[in-house]
């Protein structure tokens, strides 16, 4: 037995990948934590049980949290129930507001042609094609007054992952029932994910570029809940997938396979990041951590990302907004980097340069197209809802339009994708008319399968409504897959338009937990 298996304890003594998921009763998990805690910070051992001490800590707060509230409820309601009982029964009316509360109105149809969005295909067979750079001219001149959104809507940033048993189907069907998602919405999504794990091949991997197709997908899956060891009929497909990344990731932290322009990079940190949230495994956390040091080391000075992560002066919007997407999920997966902090905060910079005064977001400088929902998301992840920059992107977002039979741009689905995660972030009635548009485009326009679904259960599968966005139905069936998760994918912290920080959590750290629960350790 080699010196690094004896650092692991008692039952976790194996070199196979699929024993690290596997449940095991409570008391021995206890044992575990506490036996790993007293072994070098180096060790496997060590990190197993700093992961599941983040878990914990996931748990505590979901219970706590509840219990406490209900006892202030009960608190509070206590006098109040008193004074009732002290004579007779009274109904009260509640006050009318002073204005009715309506839902806002369906947007009236509009006949808008595309924004004449020049368009040029400039990576060279990479996975995404990006528009040159041109400004073109704005629908509406003015900019918006700055309090353009409406003092009352709730800004959901930052963001945090949700809990595995609230991405899986009681979760999922709360988040319907008040609202939030549809039954054929939710049916498309399933359709999708067999239609997906029935396009994996037997190594793992999904379509060319094998790294990002195959981190988009594992980002579906993860979305939906899947993970390896818990779930029946998808839990080996996300096993499989996440071997492929580990085996094909390189020392430098780069993957075999990635496309020309390695938007395959941040992607691939993007789903390690959230599978070593969800799951875990150790080694999933190394791999991902090894590959997020190339992206922070990778940033520019002005603080955007340019192709290959290679630093220089170029401000790629599209690019960054991958790159920002990792960094959030990293940061919140608890993902260890020195750098990963400020180049967070440095990011925000970066992106605010390529706004535009009339509110749209550039390709490589100020302008307006298309990629205005990358920089707007970017900023939301980056904590910064409430600047200018993103209010006047979503005022300007409000001439997108979501029709499949007259799609919006040379890159809709590209688009729609970022939209439809700013739009709901931002909340409002921005959100509640996309909300009527996109799902229901969505599954209207998916194409089903049943001549090769198994057991009789039907899959479906989308194409981009655009031929110039010709990377793939994998890609295309990904980015819509993940438009319709967006309802239960991350649990956002709502707070009004005022710019305040959100308070951590008083056990940030597994090491506070650990010197509560394990004192001796």
């Amino acid at each position: 037995m080699s010196n690094r298996l004896k650092q692991w304890p008692v039952g976790l003594r194996s070199n196979t990948f699929l024993e690290l998921f596997r449940p095991v009763a409570l008391s021995e998990k206890v044992r575990r934590i506490a036996s790993g805690l007293k072994e070098p910070k180096e060790s496997g051992a060590y990190k197993y049980a700093i992961g599941e001490l983040r878990h914990l800590q996931s748990w505590l707060c979901a219970v706590t949290i509840p219990v406490l509230s209900l006892w202030l409820f009960l608190l509070l309601a206590a006098p109040l129930y008193k004074a009732a009982t002290d004579g007779p029964i009274v109904r009260l009316r509640p006050t009318p507001p002073d204005q009715p509360i309506l839902d806002p109105p369906p947007p009236p149809p509009r006949d808008i042609d595309p924004l004449p969005i020049k368009e040029t295909s400039v990576l060279m067979g990479s996975l995404i094609a990006e528009p040159a750079d041109t400004m073109p001219a704005a629908m509406d001149p003015t900019p918006p007054v700055q309090n353009a959104l409406p003092p009352e809507s709730l800004i959901k940033s930052p963001l945090r992952f949700a809990l595995p048993i609230q991405r899986e189907g009681l979760g999922r069907r709360s988040d319907h029932i008040a609202g939030r998602g549809d039954g054929p919405g939710e049916n498309a999504v399933i359709r999708a994910l067999r239609w997906l794990k029935s396009k994996q091949r037997t190594d793992g991997a999904w379509e060319s570029p094998e790294p990002a197709m195959t981190g988009l997908a594992i980002l579906c899956f993860l979305g939906h809940g899947e993970l390896p060891g818990r779930s029946e009929e998808f839990g080996a497909t996300v096993q499989l997938g996440l071997e492929w990344l580990l085996k094909n990731q390189q020392a430098d932290g780069l993957f075999k396979g990635r496309d020309t322009h390695d938007y395959s990079l941040p992607i691939c940190v993007y789903a390690l990041s959230e599978a070593a949230a969800m799951t875990r495994n150790p080694q999933v956390r190394e791999a991902a951590e090894r590959s997020l040091a190339v992206i922070v080391r990778g940033q520019n000075a002005q603080g955007g990302w340019g192709y290959n992560c290679v630093p220089g002066t170029r401000i790629d919007t599209s690019y960054s907004g991958w790159c920002v997407q990792a960094l959030k999920a990293a940061h919140l997966a608890g993902l260890r980097n020195e750098g990963l902090d400020a180049g967070m905060r440095l990011a925000v910079t970066g992106l605010a340069g390529n706004a535009h005064p009339n509110g749209g977001f550039g390709y490589t400088s100020p302008g307006e197209g298309g990629l205005t929902g990358v920089g707007v998301l970017s900023l939301q992840f980056l904590g910064k809802s409430d600047t200018d920059e993103v209010k006047r992107g979503l005022h300007w977002m409000e001439r997108m339009t979501c029709a499949w039979q007259k799609p919006w741009g040379g890159r809709p689905l590209y688009y729609w994708y970022y939209a439809t995660q700013a739009k709901f972030y931002a909340g409002g009635p921005g959100w509640d008319s996309w909300d009527r548009l996109f799902a229901a485009e969505l599954t209207a326009n998916q194409q089903l399968v049943e001549s090769e679904a198994p057991e009789g259960k039907p899959m479906g599968f989308w194409q981009s409504p655009a031929a110039s966005e010709s990377y793939g139905d994998v890609y295309s069936t990904t980015l819509c897959t993940l438009m319709l998760e967006v309802y239960y994918r991350y649990l956002p912290s709502y707070e009004v338009l005022a710019g305040k920080e959100v308070k951590k959590p008083v056990f940030d750290e597994p090491e506070q937990i650990a010197s509560i629960l394990f004192p001796d350790a």
